[in-house]
């Protein structure tokens, strides 16, 4: 970034000098040709210039060269610090690594007691194996038929308790449905009776009103007759001593006939549909009882079930203490199966390692060719040597030995492997021996302790470039 605002103040400052050229050059020229207006206006530009144009421009520059200058100093304390930085790490580096030479010997004590820990743990593993093996086989010994028998008897008890148990709850809920229906068809009558009985009374009142406008309308002939004498007498010429004229009184005696008709005519129609609801009511009276009574007699059948069922469960002399006593029994032969198929499966994951399994890569596949896990392959001679054999063979003892490298590809992509492995295809293998030298040398060493990894082993003839591979030129000491 500075560079560049470097560059671009030295561009500013030639052409400010070329400016200052060209003034120069005008006043020469003013001079010679005795152009005395120009001469007289140059100091006048020339300051100008000075003040708006040079001045700032210097200003401007010497602030950029003092920025550049704090920047270079410092990128360069920047540099000093990283070199200290670097410098620093790579004496504590050096520090660590004389540290780390110290504690050498001591990880390989750890290391060998780590060693003599993983054998005691393969025969505590084996022990307990064995222990569960013999455990099992004293447990069925122990047991026997009599175990099985009793498993088949809790079995089956256990199985028609439930079938039992399951029938006399469905038939106890059957028996409650039952029960909450009767309920609901008694409160449904109950409320049927009481409408009925709402109806009844709204009867008699329709009753009392017919009554009522029969007596009006009655009155109202009497009324009718009475207006008609009274015209008879009229016409005759005895008049009738009223106020009314006789039209109006004829006028109203009409009204009312008019009025109590309408009414009776009403009361009539309220009857007929009065009369109506009570025949429908009645009938839905008659068809719920129905239903009542054949409620009753299924829960009277129900209960007789299960009464029959409780029975027939009271025949089978159940005893539940022995149940209990067989359950109690069936639950701790289950844990003790339970802690042998664990200890099972402890065992078979530490060996899974050794359990090799493959699908046919091909059609007619051979599968001598693949002869199978290292561990597998090898007698050991001395088992004394077994932990030390182990540790020098490393993860090598779980490696696949096959014929070639033909089988191992076809074993990788068409074997359907259940976990990653590593192929040991003999005619590839390059095999490293321990030579005649090595071996006098190791001997004269240990005043003849150490022995080749290999003669403490033994395999198959077609498996030595395989087996050496593996040990190498390891040998093996019964003391340190």
């Amino acid at each position: 970034m500075y560079e560049t605002k470097k560059e671009n103040a030295l561009k500013t400052l030639d052409k400010k000098q070329s400016k200052v050229e060209e003034i120069n050059k005008v006043r020469c020229c003013g001079v010679a040709q005795g152009m005395h207006l120009a001469i007289l206006t140059l100091p006048s530009l020339t300051h100008q210039l000075l003040e708006e144009d040079i001045l700032p421009a210097l200003e401007k520059l010497r602030k950029e060269r003092g920025d550049y200058m704090r920047w270079a100093s410092s990128n360069d304390k920047l540099e000093r610090l990283r070199r200290f930085c670097v410098a620093f790490e790579y004496i504590k580096a050096v520090a660590a690594k004389d540290d780390s030479a110290g504690g050498t010997q001591e990880l390989q004590q750890h290391m060998r007691d780590l060693a003599a820990e993983i054998k005691a743990i393969h025969a505590d593993v084996t022990a307990n194996a064995a222990e569960a093996k013999r455990q099992a086989a004293a447990k069925e010994e122990h047991l026997g038929a009599q175990f099985k028998e009793l498993n088949r008897q809790v079995d089956d008890v256990s199985k028609l308790l439930v079938q039992e148990t399951s029938s006399w709850t469905n038939k106890k809920e059957a028996a409650a449905s039952e029960r909450e229906s009767e309920r609901k068809l008694k409160q449904q009558l109950a409320d049927l009776e009481t409408s009925l009985k709402g109806r009844a009374a709204g009867n008699s009142k329709l009753d009392a009103e017919v009554a009522a406008a029969k007596a009006k309308v009655d009155q109202l002939t009497r009324a009718a007759e009475e207006a008609e004498r009274t015209l008879a007498g009229v016409q005759s010429g005895k008049g009738t001593g009223d106020a009314k004229s006789l039209g109006e009184k004829l006028a109203d005696a009409r009204a009312a006939i008019t009025a109590s008709q309408a009414e009776v005519a009403a009361a009539n129609i309220r009857a007929k549909h009065v009369a109506k609801e009570l025949a429908a009511a009645r009938s839905a009276l008659a068809a719920k009882r129905k239903e009542a009574d054949k409620v009753q007699s299924d829960l009277a059948a129900r209960t007789a079930e299960v009464e029959a069922c409780r029975a027939a469960l009271a025949k089978l002399g159940f005893d539940s203490a022995a149940a209990s006593a067989a359950t109690a029994a069936k639950k701790t032969a289950q844990a003790a199966v339970s802690s042998a198929q664990e200890t099972v499966s402890s065992l078979s994951g530490q060996l899974s390692a050794l359990d090799f399994q493959f699908r046919d890569p091909e059609k007619g596949f051979d599968r001598s060719r693949v002869k199978g896990v290292v561990a597998k392959l090898l007698r050991v001679s001395d088992a004394q040597a077994a932990t030390a054999l182990e540790v020098l063979a490393g993860g090598k003892l779980y490696q696949v030995v096959v014929d070639t490298d033909a089988t191992g590809k076809a074993l990788l992509e068409r074997g359907q492997l259940k976990q990653r492995v590593t192929i040991i295809p003999l005619n590839r293998v390059q095999a490293r021996g321990a030579s005649a030298e090595q071996q006098v040398a190791a001997a004269k060493v240990s005043g003849g302790e150490a022995k080749l990894a290999l003669s403490l082993v033994g395999f198959d003839s077609e498996l030595q470039a395989a087996m050496q591979y593996v040990f190498g030129a390891g040998f093996v000491c019964k003391v340190r």
